[in-house]
């Protein structure tokens, strides 16, 4: 699985439109936290040239600590077909960048 982070707004909402992704993984819920002073991280994440996950993540440092939180409000976005290998890598890719805190998507 390759991790991509410049991925083009139009196909970036496409994918979470057809996946039934929340409006806060949408670009623009981004772009608005971008105004508010947060850093964005935006990954998609590709099998065989097409994406099978996305996901948009707040970055916020810890006080006194060498550290961030990455915080991923209602996703990460993914296809039906995301299996458990890739469940595995996606998180250790997570899991080697930041520390992670996920709220489940509940649909």
């Amino acid at each position: 699985m390759e991790v991509q982070t410049s991925i083009e707004k139009p196909i970036w909402n496409q994918f979470v439109t057809e996946n039934n992704g929340h409006i806060l993984q949408r670009w623009e819920y981004g772009n608005v936290r971008q105004d508010m002073q947060t850093k964005i991280e935006r990954l998609a994440f590709y099998h065989a040239g097409k994406i099978q996950a996305v996901v948009q993540m707040s970055i916020h440092p810890i006080p006194y600590l060498p550290w961030k939180v990455g915080y991923i409000p209602r996703g990460p976005v993914t296809t039906n077909t995301f299996s458990t290998e890739d469940w595995d890598e996606f998180f250790k890719t997570l899991k080697d960048t930041w520390i992670y805190i996920h709220e489940p998507s509940l649909k």
